[in-house]
């Protein structure tokens, strides 16, 4: 393995737990500005080689398997510390990184960076 194939999986190996595909169980949504509301969700986390983690989440609703809210991004480590951050896109048109700290089981993080389709539905996305 070249010495950057070495240095990309010490990147990625504390964070492998993620690996793979997650399933909910039913969920309940509550909005103050909508209806409250059931779904389903499913996270995909995959390594393909690179210095990062590329995750999926998909849900939706559980009787009538309609789709609901989308979004994709990736997950990126600094070097040598625990900092990590996500760089997210959702359908609904916002754009997020968020970023915090992770261990072996747990990951803690806070939106740093946040952009919204100027003809997006209310109410604007603060945090």
């Amino acid at each position: 393995m070249s010495q950057l194939g070495k240095r990309m999986h010490e990147l990625i190996k504390p964070l492998s737990w993620l690996l793979g595909k997650w399933r909910g169980e039913v969920g309940k949504g509550k909005y103050p500005t909508i209806t409250d509301f059931n779904y389903v969700e499913e996270l995909e986390f995959i390594h393909v080689g690179q210095p990062n983690i590329q995750f999926s989440a998909y849900s939706w609703h559980p009787e009538t398997n309609k789709p609901m809210h989308r979004e994709v991004g990736f997950i990126r480590r600094k070097a040598d510390c625990d900092q990590i951050a996500f760089i997210i896109a959702q359908n609904l048109g916002i754009c997020e990184i968020e970023e915090g700290t992770f261990t072996e089981s747990e990951i803690k993080v806070e939106s740093q960076s946040l952009g919204r389709l100027t003809f997006g539905s209310d109410p604007a996305t603060k945090k």
